[in-house]
């Protein structure tokens, strides 16, 4: 298993150096961690040395190893890690092996999140390199590896200076994945170079920034980048920022600016190429970003040693730190020595006790010197009985290691274990005696105070961590903040502490408001920020406010627990007038960067309560929210209640303040603000969802000629002067305006009506152009804010209908073809006269607004029905799929002269007559169909044809239901003239135009396959014929587009080229769309592939045996034409069959009229199994391993036996002729050599044998 483990890892590493995945770790890296050093340096009191910097830059090389560098990835945007989906070439579901070509030990974690995680790094083949790794090292003085994990670190934070890995960009550089353009340049460019940024930053007065954790570090480093630049695989898609502002044309094509006037990508226009790999875009790109890796490399380092000191002051501290596979059996070392490690934590204990009343249930840790501090004077408060319960634990601990006590005593510093160590050293000397520990007798300037025995057994208590004490731990880093800040002031024997608040708690401010909180979103319950706003028109400074947060009630007698999101220590700065301050968790993803980072275990929830608080805990604001107002502490007046958020925040409504929280907020869509934001309450806002019209009514009137829709109601009263408020116009088929319709389906040009806002009573009268169908609709009317697309009024309606007439009138179709198919016409008189029309189509349309123009012989148009919608004779109804409908002159009798009735009638006037034309348009004005005739006697009958061949005879017999929709766009040829009348109307059977074959027949003519069939008679998208053999085998032949419907076509091809063969099938298939629309199976009959053949006389007679003694035979061919030869059949007869025996078959070319004379064109040899026995010929079949092409021209067919014994006859004749094709004959070799040419070489012998070449 070691060895497989070391094959692996020997891979990982061999692909990961072939992959360019982050900054140069040779030169990039190693150059910036020196920078960051030199940089770091200037300002620390605790310098870096040389050495120390050598095991850094080693480390900030080694963090590349494979496969390593799969976790340097974090998206703060999106807040993930490396993104499979940016991977050129990625295929869904697929795993990590198919981008990085192997399979990884873990699936990858976000680089912040790879740094501090000890068990995943151990995972990648146990080479733990985290932050906590370089902190434990330290103090186990292994400087080497301390420094070395830093370094590792560092690469991780520098690598977030780069596009790619701070938006999740694989740039895998192999296959399709483009590299990094950004990291190449980098390389490039500090290999060249000396850096002097450090310096350069020291002269320009440039610090590193101090942060709250290394979280802030990596997460403000990688917004920064993820914000400012593309990588070359997220131009322009998931991310919000950066924006373009501008293009500036360039040599083939354009260079993006972004709004900080940073070039972000080159794009070649003809080819839609976009990428950042242009040297514009990497140099200042470079210029910018190393600037910025710099100081905060030097952020990081400061922050490594701020916890070096935190831990000095309080050993304790490390036991966090501990990764348990690794450093347990150390730690446990320590644990083993119960006075050293008594000694660490006595000063903690002591100090708690005094500081909180004796209550060991809360824990704090005091600085160092504040310890020192308290013991070096005297103490006013003796220590209770848990001090001396610390005592008697120590001594059940270690109780026969006296001398231990008294060593360490002497050992110690006076100043810091006298006091504790005499109470150790007393306590054990009572013990030993059965003394109680109250009997001690302490040092003269400690005042005593009763105490109880404590001689009793000390029983062990459960310390299973809680989600109390997990979220205690913040508290517990805020409380040792503030002793720390703490200064000693002594007077009176005694000391107390000054807070750095106390400055601040007389002082007067005006008031802040909490004005937005997100408390979740869709995708993470604990994305959540709280948004500060100074609504005064002057700055507040809030050093020490403080936020508190209260959960949700479990009854409403309890106090609920607590957490401070922002603590007095941590609050700091001035919020300028009608500005904000950002707070957020950990888990915020938005793009503004938080002012402050809370706790993660700090979330906010349903029923929470937050209160702003002043210096003094005055307070400013309070906001109590959820779905339970039972279950809120805190609120103001009346709770804010929602039911679902549904990605929406809650939001203080124009910032207003009236101390109710019910009123002041409402649910948005969320828009936090930070310190860099400054906006005022909107002088002309109004509540849209407070206001309400009264009269509200609306109905339909109509003219000779129009339709409007008369809308009443009373406006709403405002003193305000503004045009940011419109009324929306809706209309829809609920009272709900769920689905509403375009205005413009009613011909309304403009949605909107401007809001008067004057009280007075309003008309409108909208006109109503168009009708999309008939229906009962109904119209709403709305008030809606310019600057606030969410600041809307409630929906006023009413209903309305439209006339029937006009919404049919309205309902039209302009987009389909419709066919004239019947005219019937007669000379002289308009009776009877009739037009009929055909749908084509799968679909009904209808022919509101369509018209027929009648075309007289001068020319002169003229419209069958009127243009006007009040007129009797208009045209009107529907034609349904693949159906008809009939046109007549009013003066007709149809029921009576053909028993059918007419659709729709014209004005008995519009007669025709000879050399006429009629148009058929579209409501558009459009020339759909176009018929024209000429001279006829007394009367005329046109039939338009079902397809191109069409005849009268076809028309009444095969082709009478097919429909007539022969149509070829240039109106020739398309009618025939009938001596029959047909109308059909409405109310006629659809006729569907086959979309399959028709008279399909099939024959065979030698070696050729004929199929005859006719094209179908509709339109086929994407449609075309195949031929497959039984086995689905395609056969690959041309064949005609479907296109001439109803066109008679003819396949002719050679069968035997296809290795058909009788008695199997051919698959004949209309495709449309690659699916098998129709099908034909056609049986293989009567196919004769052989290109010679000379079969010997069937009828045998035996006669007496007389043998000629040959060796070979050869058959004379002659070949027509090219052809590809597959196999051959043949008869043989041997007497006896003979061991290891085989016939040769040779192909040779003609040359001098003898065989082998020619070109030996192909040869095979036959087994000797294939050959039958004794006299008993059959046909034996030879298959060759691919077709052999022939020329025409002549051949000779060799057949030759390979052994020879005088007894046996190998080839003989028993025909009564031999068989002969074109007076070629076979020819024989006998023993004696040299060919010889027989017409009749025996006589009364009756052998045959026979060919057959296909």
């Amino acid at each position: 298993m070691a060895n497989k483990k070391l094959v692996l890892l020997i891979v990982f590493i061999i692909f990961g150096f072939k992959i360019s995945f982050a900054f140069d770790a040779e030169t990039t890296h190693p150059k910036l961690t020196e920078e960051a050093v030199k940089f770091y340096n200037f300002y620390a009191k605790r310098k870096i040395n040389p050495k120390e910097l050598e095991w850094l830059k080693e480390g900030s090389k080694n963090e590349d190893f494979s496969p390593r560098w799969a976790n340097h990835f974090y998206d703060p945007i999106h807040n993930i890690a490396i993104n499979k989906k940016y991977f050129k070439g990625y295929i869904p579901k697929a795993g990590w092996n198919f981008i990085f070509g192997f399979v990884l030990p873990a699936d990858p974690l976000k680089s912040i999140d790879w740094a501090l995680n000890q068990e995943y790094q151990f995972i990648y083949y146990k080479l733990n390199r985290t932050f906590q790794k370089a902190i434990v090292s330290y103090f186990k003085n292994d400087y080497e590896t301390a420094f070395k994990a830093l370094g590792h670190v560092l690469h991780l934070l520098q690598d977030l200076g780069v596009p790619e890995h701070a938006r999740g960009d694989p740039h895998i550089g192999r296959k399709i994945d483009p590299p990094s353009y950004f990291e190449d340049y980098a390389k490039n460019y500090l290999f060249s170079i000396s850096l002097n940024i450090a310096e350069e930053l020291y002269k320009e007065q440039i610090t590193y920034k101090k942060f709250y954790d290394i979280y802030e570090i990596f997460n403000e480093l990688a917004q920064f980048t993820a914000n400012n630049w593309f990588s070359e695989d997220t131009i322009n898609n998931d991310f919000p920022l950066p924006k373009i502002k501008y293009r500036v044309h360039l040599p083939g094509g354009y260079l993006y600016y972004g709004y900080n006037d940073l070039p972000l990508f080159f794009e070649d226009p003809s080819s839609n190429f976009k990428t950042t790999n242009h040297k514009i875009v990497t140099k200042t790109y470079n210029e910018s970003i190393l600037y910025k890796v710099v100081p905060y490399s030097a952020s990081l380092i400061d922050k490594y040693f701020e916890k070096i000191e935190e831990i000095e002051k309080n050993p304790l501290l490390l036991s966090s730190y501990i990764y348990e596979i690794e450093d347990k059996n150390w730690f446990v070392g320590l644990l083993n020595q119960p006075l050293k490690l008594l000694l660490v934590i006595k000063g903690r204990i002591i100090t708690t006790l005094w500081g909180n009343g004796e209550k060991l249930s809360k824990i704090n840790f005091p600085s160092l010197s504040t310890l020192i501090n308290s013991l070096k004077h005297p103490i006013i408060t003796p220590p209770g009985k848990y001090v001396f319960n610390i005592a008697n634990i120590y001594n059940l601990i270690n109780s026969n290691n006296k001398q231990n006590i008294q060593q360490t005593n002497e050992n110690a510093k006076e100043t810091e274990t006298t006091y504790f160590e005499e109470i150790i050293s007393k306590s054990y000397d009572n013990l030993q005696n059965n003394q109680p520990i109250n009997n001690l007798n302490l040092s003269e300037n400690i005042k005593t105070e009763e105490v109880v025995n404590l001689n009793t057994e000390i029983k062990p208590t459960n310390t299973t961590p809680t989600l109390e004490t997990e979220n205690n731990k913040e508290k517990e880093e805020d409380n040792k903040e503030k002793l720390e800040e703490q200064k000693i002031v002594r007077g009176g024997g005694g000391y107390s502490y000054k807070d750095k608040c106390d400055e601040y708690k007389n002082k007067s401010y005006p008031k802040l408001i909490i004005s937005e909180i997100q408390i979740e979103t869709k995708e993470n319950k604990d994305d959540e920020f709280i948004e500060i706003y100074n609504p005064n028109n002057q700055e507040v400074d809030i050093t020490c406010w403080e936020l508190e947060k209260y959960s949700s009630l479990s009854n409403p007698t309890d106090t609920p627990s607590s957490q401070i999101l922002l603590p007095q220590t941590k609050s700091s700065g001035v919020i300028k007038p009608y500005s904000f301050y950002l707070i957020a968790s950990k888990n915020y993803t938005g793009t503004i960067t938080p002012d402050y980072i809370y706790a993660e275990s700090y979330y906010i929830s349903k029923n929470n309560s937050l209160v702003l608080k002043k210096p003094n805990g005055g307070i400013s604001d309070i906001v109590g929210f959820g779905d339970n107002k039972d279950k809120i502490y805190k609120f103001e007046k009346n709770t804010f209640l929602f039911e679902t958020l549904e990605n929406k925040s809650l939001q203080r409504i124009n910032y207003q303040d009236t101390d109710d929280n019910a009123q002041n907020f409402w649910l948005h869509k969320p828009n936090p603000k930070n310190s860099n934001f400054q906006e005022k309450p909107r002088e002309d806002f109004i509540a849209l969802d407070k206001v309400d019209i009264s009269n509200f009514k609306v109905n339909v009137t109509s003219t000779e000629e129009n339709i409007y829709l008369n809308i009443n109601f009373k406006e709403p009263s405002s003193s305000l002067s503004t045009q940011n408020y419109l009324y929306e116009m809706l209309i829809s088929t609920s009272s709900g305006f769920q689905n509403n319709l375009d205005l413009k389906e009613f011909g309304i040009p403009t949605p909107t009506l401007i809001a008067k806002l004057n009280g007075e009573d309003r008309n409108e009268i909208i006109e109503i152009n168009k009708c999309p169908f008939n229906a009962e609709f109904y119209f709403g009317l709305r008030l809606k804010d310019l600057l606030d697309e969410e600041n809307l009024s409630k929906i006023w309606y009413a209903t309305f209908t439209l006339p029937t007439y006009f919404c049919e009138e309205e309902n039209t179709q302009t987009n389909a073809k419709i066919l004239i198919s019947e005219i019937f016409v007669r000379e002289g008189t308009s009776s009877n006269e009739y037009i009929e029309l055909y749908n084509p189509n799968d679909f009904e349309i209808s022919l509101n607004k369509w018209n027929l123009i009648k075309v007289n012989r001068e020319g002169k148009e003229e419209y069958l029905f009127s243009t006007s919608t009040r007129s009797k004779y208009k045209l009107k109804g529907k034609i349904k799929p693949y159906g008809y409908f009939l046109i007549a002159n009013s003066n007709n009798n149809l029921e009576k002269e053909f028993n059918i009735s007419s659709d729709a009638i014209y004005s008995k006037d519009k007669d025709f007559a000879k050399n006429n034309k009629i148009k058929l348009i579209n409501p558009i004005n459009e020339i759909v169909d176009i018929v024209e005739w000429r001279d006829f006697n007394d009367k005329l009958i046109l039939i338009r044809k079902a397809g191109i061949e069409s005849t009268k005879e076809s028309m009444k017999n095969e082709e009478k239901n097919f429909g007539n929709s022969y149509d070829n766009e240039e109106n020739l040829e398309e009618f025939i003239e009938f001596d029959e009348n047909e109308p059909q109307n409405s109310k006629s059977l659809p006729e569907i135009p086959p979309d399959y074959l028709t008279a399909v027949n099939f024959k065979t003519d030698k070696q050729n396959i004929i199929l005859e069939f006719r094209s179908p008679y509709r339109k086929l998208d994407n449609a075309f014929y195949e031929i497959r053999k039984e086995n689905n085998e395609k056969i690959e032949i041309k064949l005609p587009e479907v296109k001439n419907f109803g066109k008679k076509e003819i396949i002719e091809f050679n069968g035997c080229y296809f290795d058909l063969e009788n008695g199997k099938k051919i698959i004949f298939n209309l495709l449309v769309n690659n699916e098998t629309k129709n099908q034909y199976d056609l049986e293989i009959k009567n196919l004769n592939c052989a290109i010679y053949n000379a079969d010997g006389n069937e009828n045998m007679s035996w006669g007496s045996p007389s043998p000629t003694m040959v060796t070979k035979i050869a058959q004379e061919i002659k070949i027509d034409k090219e052809s590809y030869m597959k196999r051959v059949k043949i008869k043989l007869s041997k007497i006896e069959k003979m061991e290891d025996d085989y016939v040769w078959l040779k192909i040779y070319s003609s040359k001098d009229g003898k065989p082998e004379t020619g070109d030996l064109i192909y040869s095979t040899k036959i087994s000797e199994q294939l050959i039958p026995k004794n006299f008993n010929p059959d046909w034996t079949e030879f298959n060759f391993d691919k077709k052999i092409k022939l020329d025409p021209g002549t051949y000779f067919f060799v057949f030759e036996r390979e052994k020879l014994d005088e007894k046996i006859i190998y080839f003989s004749s028993k025909a009564k002729y031999w068989p002969s094709k074109e007076n070629k004959h076979w020819h024989f070799l006998p023993i004696e050599g040299g060919w010889k040419y027989y017409i009749h070489p025996f006589q009364n012998t009756y052998e045959t044998l026979a060919i057959i070449i296909e």
